[in-house]
């Protein structure tokens, strides 16, 4: 699922990065947050895949024009049938019935009604007087009052129902007066859940300033004040001098309060939002009990370089006036900007490390850090550091692993400091510091240390989302269950792991010359992937608990198709999990052409409020397969991501496990290293005899996992209805055409169709429909061309 912020001409570019940022950090595990401009709100199928809809602040105006009635009658129809909208100053404007705007206030006064009209009354701005265009002149940080949230909605945690009054950053947002004939609406109530505590221009004391409206069987957030400005941000970007001085200092005194506030409103409408990032129990920290020791670190870190900024930016966040302990390591994900961290690389066997690391010494350079020989591989993409560890499983290696992650240097810090400084010069927006501080290359190669270890694996306290002993101790399982039968192909014998990488996928299939030195079935794995690569436009999401990883493939030109070899991937992928014990019914299924779902139960209310449980079909895992030509072969990178223990944002295994009969074999949990090793052993199997027969002998096992077989569709372009009816030798979905009184209508509209790969005439009239370049849309029972 989405969370869509609207970026069209009239938002503010500062309102728009920080609501951006903030919505990466408390619902980015579970969403992908997404720019969309009106032509997408306009003519794309959005509502579909979207958790909420984002206005943010700027002018309202222009929303009025660019998205015109069209635009706005699909945001109503769409939070009315159950959608979420957030909208924020203008985007709060934008939502009410009427608006009135400096009334009275040469070239500023704007009055009049607007159609969304989520909030029914009137939206009365600017609230405190002093509101300035492109300017933070009129700028301040005004108290609001947190009210009940309601029986529904009370604050869970000691740390949230204590927070009463938070600072939040104003400028020209409304205050909301209600119509009163519409208040008390049954149907659809409208709750003030904060107030100004500061008198607001016309003498209103109290005056509401955020509500939450129901509005049909959706949400709408409403609030004058900019909900969404993180105050450490502010202050690292700030450049206006016209700002009053005391602004940030007011906002620092609750910024954590705001996010954790925040957090739980975001609970109350729905979304699956985990909160502000928690301090890790693995790292050090500092300890504050002054509120200016806050701004003393943020000086230090715009003159120590962009990694000390993310650092410091990140204790700095994470600390409040109680003098909480807090750490400086992998807090910075909160903005959706995580570093790199250390990876560690371990193999099944001490010869194949000693024989990669063998490889590597042929083809890269040496270097020293301090007294510690080093081997750096240059490639495209990264500059990869390798440091050797030779017996890991030696106690007193385990301290040596330990001082080796704090001493490797990450990031080329000189280049990315000259980076962010000339941004720095440029504007005062944080969007453009982040995008420079945290992209990846910035002209640059950015560097990755790699922590080799030859003979054994990296301690789990070093590693605590990848268990690499536990990986090698199934996948010996494996074979000492199998004997004979495992397969001579042997896949994932070389384990790459990162807690945080931009992409397993890039590792591999952006680094050409790094990729030719490493044997087929070289696996890197994630905890976090910061810019994980799915098909066409999408992402995905990286919450913790999902197996996310990618393998090296070697395909000759001779084989059979590489088409074919996703469908393999899914396949393995299904069979795995079936194969643990008593888990032979698990409803894990296969959707064309990419990707993983499952059944689950859920439990709902009908139209009349009943509670009703039902199965639906979720999304479980994606699946990506790049390839590329070289020495007369193919060079594949299969990725994957599978959800083992996340039940957000659509279902896990572990999940699914739960909802399985009662049986006397003893099932246990699911984690992601018995899964990788059971994934492999059979992918192995599937894809050597896929080399030797062809996909014939796995068509029926495809077709008997996927939910397709017989399913009728529409096709973007074509016109009527179709029936899938299996997959061809070339790898394409076959469709053949169902006679009836739909043969004149065109699916789709009009301008994008479905790509065919062949058509057949006659009685049974046939489509091939490729795997690339087309996507299956569930909720319409359309197969569409992939955007």
């Amino acid at each position: 699922m989405n969370v869509l912020v609207y970026t069209g001409p009239g938002t503010a570019r500062s309102s728009v990065e920080h609501t951006m940022a903030t919505l990466k950090e408390l619902l980015g595990s579970a969403y992908d947050v997404m720019a969309v401009d009106a032509k997408t709100i306009l003519s794309e199928p959005w509502q579909d895949s979207a958790a909420m809809l984002v206005i943010p602040g700027g002018r309202d105006i222009p929303y009025v024009k660019e998205l015109g009635p069209k635009g706005t009658e699909l945001i109503s129809n769409y939070v009315r049938k159950g959608g979420r909208y957030l909208g924020i100053c203008a985007g709060a404007y934008f939502a009410c019935s009427r608006l009135e705007f400096e009334r009275g206030r040469k070239y500023y006064e704007v009055i009049g009604n607007r159609e969304l009209s989520f909030f029914r009354g009137t939206a009365r701005g600017s609230a405190f007087p002093g509101f300035v265009y492109d300017s933070e002149e009129g700028a301040r940080a005004v108290p609001i009052q947190v009210v009940s949230m309601g029986a529904s909605g009370n604050l869970g945690t000691a740390e949230e129902s204590n927070i009463s009054t938070l600072n939040i950053y104003h400028n020209g947002g409304c205050f909301l007066v209600p119509n009163p004939e519409n208040v008390e609406s049954a149907d659809d109530p409208q709750e003030v859940i904060a107030t100004y505590e500061q008198t607001v221009f016309d003498g209103t004391k109290n005056a509401p300033a955020i509500a939450l409206c129901r509005v049909g069987r959706g949400l709408a957030l409403i609030t004058g004040v900019h909900i969404e400005f993180n105050a450490e941000l502010f202050a690292r970007a700030q450049t206006d001098s016209r700002l009053d001085p005391g602004v940030i200092p007011e906002l620092l005194k609750t910024e954590q309060k705001r996010r954790v506030w925040l957090s739980s409103v975001f609970r109350k409408m729905g979304l699956w939002a985990e909160g502000p990032v928690q301090p890790s129990s693995l790292e050090s920290g500092v300890k504050s009990t002054d509120s200016s020791d806050r701004l003393t670190l943020l000086e230090r870190a715009i003159a120590a370089g962009p990694t000390q900024i993310f650092d410091s930016l990140a204790l700095v966040a994470n600390m409040d006036t109680t003098g909480l302990r807090v750490s400086g390591a992998g807090v910075v994900s909160q903005y959706g900007f995580p570093p790199v961290s250390t990876q560690h690389l371990s193999f099944e066997t001490s010869g194949a490390g000693e024989a990669f690391m063998d490889r590597l010494y042929e083809r890269a350079e040496a270097r020293t850090i301090g007294s510690d020989t080093i081997r750096v591989f240059g490639d495209l993409t990264y500059e990869i550091e390798f440091l050797e560890v030779r017996d890991s499983a030696k106690s007193s290696d385990q301290s040596r692993v330990e001082e080796l992650i704090r001493g490797l240097r990450l990031m080329d810090i000189k280049q990315q400091h000259a980076e962010a400084r000339a941004a720095q010069k440029q504007t005062s927006h944080v969007g453009s510091i982040l995008n420079t501080v945290a992209s990846a290359p910035l002209g640059k190669k950015q560097n990755v240390s790699v922590v080799v270890h030859r003979n054994g694996s990296p301690p789990s306290s070093v590693t605590p989302g990848f268990d690499h002993s536990q990986y090698w101790s199934e996948v010996r399982a494996i074979e000492r269950k199998y004997g004979d039968a495992v397969p001579k192909l042997r896949l994932g014998r070389a384990l790459w792991y990162g807690e945080v990488l931009p992409s397993t996928q890039t590792v591999l299939d952006r680094n050409p010359k790094f990729a030719s030195l490493l044997r087929d079935g070289f696996t890197t794995v994630a905890t976090h992937q910061t810019a994980s690569r799915a098909r066409g436009r999408n992402s995905w999401i990286s919450p913790v608990g999902c197996l996310q990883f990618s393998f090296l493939l070697r395909h000759p030109r001779e084989a059979p198709p590489v088409v074919f070899v996703q469908y393999i991937v899914a396949i393995s992928t299904v069979e795995a999990v079936r194969s643990f014990p008593g888990c032979e019914d698990l409803p894990v299924v296969v959707k064309w052409p990419n990707d993983v779902y499952a059944y689950e139960w859920v439990d709902e209310k009908d139209e009349s409020g009943c509670p009703i449980r039902k199965r639906v079909l979720k999304k479980l895992g994606g699946i990506l397969v790049n390839s590329s030509y070289v020495d007369n072969q193919f060079v594949l990178v299969a990725g994957h991501g599978l959800n083992v223990s996340n039940r957000h944002p659509s279902t896990c295994l572990n999940t699914l496990l739960e909802q399985l009969p009662p049986s006397k074999i003893r099932r246990e949990p699911f984690t992601q290293e018995k899964v990788l090793a059971h994934f492999f052993h059979h992918f192995a199997r599937l894809y050597t005899l896929y080399r030797e027969r062809g996909f014939q002998p796995l068509s029926e096992r495809y077709t008997k996992w996927w939910i397709h077989q017989n399913q009728e569709v529409g096709v973007e372009g074509l016109k009527g209805k179709w029936k899938i009816v299996g997959v061809d030798s070339g790898g394409h979905l076959r469709c053949r055409k169902i006679a009836g009184e739909h043969d004149d209508v065109m699916v789709g509209d009009g301008e994008t169709s479905a790509v065919v790969a062949g058509r057949t005439s006659g009685e049974d009239e046939e489509v091939l429909l490729g795997p690339d370049g087309n996507g299956f849309d569930m909720m319409k029972g359309l197969i569409v061309q992939k955007r």
